[in-house]
């Protein structure tokens, strides 16, 4: 049902005449919900997976850390992926880099073992898969990695994700006649609803003052970039490595005095502080990725910081 597929300059290419239509796994998380919401608004069809009991006819109650065949032998499933171009976003993860370090095997069994298998599925059904990976997969000792880097994490949750994508890319390059694969790799997603940027804004908005590192590093990209990121990526069929990223890196007290200025308020009401060495995160000395072939091949810009922080507000 994927319709003919074409190899172009190491790019694989859908061609369909069928109507694409998006499968969101972990429709309720962030990016999930986002990515539901934008496209539902662009009118393409779409429909959701959410570990809660389903509501809708357009969304499937699913856990990725239950049996992966579940989804794909639903009959709704079958039914969509026979008049549509399935296009499926695996947004579903255990993200968290403390609770990958406090339970390293039971988030490899969600973030490897089954994310690898319902690929797969996925993919015999016909359907295109993008994978959302991370910057994690790189330590950030290099500056502006390629996707022909050697990956070198330095987290559970990044060796994960490593993992993962080296398994899907061979499972991808094993499969006769496969369907796109999409492994795109984020930097660090902002949002307003984020609780400590949440916090900040409440706090800063009646005047009250915040504290925010200046010795820890990221390289930020809004909600709405990732999302249109995304859904390009996705529909453009071309399968390879992506990389959605701000433009530079910077600190999070940086971050903090641009979104002061955002709200029209006093920059001194932002202290810089140490972060505590016994706060679990990812710490990397360059955060920011560089564009790969495939990036550059669909015009995916790397975001500025002042554009992903007015795009918090839209």
């Amino acid at each position: 049902s994927i319709g003919c597929l074409l190899q172009s300059e190491g790019l694989i290419l859908a061609e369909s005449s069928q109507l694409p239509a998006f499968l969101i796994i972990g429709g309720d998380g962030l990016i999930g919900s986002a990515l539901v919401q934008k496209i539902r608004a662009d009118t393409y069809p779409v429909y959701a997976t959410s570990r809660h009991p389903a509501v809708g006819q357009d969304v499937f109650q699913f856990d990725l850390a239950g049996k992966t065949e579940n989804l794909v032998l639903d009959p709704g499933i079958s039914a969509f992926t026979e008049r549509s171009q399935l296009i499926s976003v695996i947004a579903a993860a255990v993200t968290g880099i403390a609770e990958c370090a406090r339970d390293p095997q039971g988030s490899r069994h969600v973030n490897v073992t089954n994310t690898v298998n319902l690929a797969r599925e996925l993919m015999v059904l016909g359907s295109a898969v993008v994978f959302i990976s991370s910057n994690a997969v790189f330590s950030g000792e290099a500056l502006y990695p390629m996707d022909s880097a050697a990956t070198d994490p330095i987290t559970d949750y990044g060796r994960q994700k490593a993992e993962a994508e080296k398994s899907l890319l061979a499972m991808h390059a094993d499969m006769p006649d496969a369907p796109p694969l999409m492994v795109v790799r984020l930097t660090k997603v902002v949002a307003k609803t984020l609780p400590l940027i949440a916090n900040w804004i409440g706090r800063l908005q009646t005047g009250k003052q915040i504290d925010a590192f200046n010795d820890r590093f990221f390289s930020p990209i809004s909600l709405r970039h990732t999302v249109e990121s995304l859904i390009k990526i996705g529909r453009s069929g071309r399968s390879g490595i992506y990389h959605v990223t701000g433009s530079r890196d910077l600190t999070y007290y940086d971050f903090a005095q641009f979104l002061a200025a955002s709200l029209g308020v006093s920059s001194d009401l932002v202290n810089p502080v140490a972060a505590d060495a016994k706060i679990i995160g990812l710490v990397q000395k360059h955060s920011a990725l560089g564009q790969t072939n495939a990036s550059l091949a669909l015009s995916l810009i790397p975001e500025e910081p002042e554009g992903a922080i007015k795009r918090l507000h839209l």
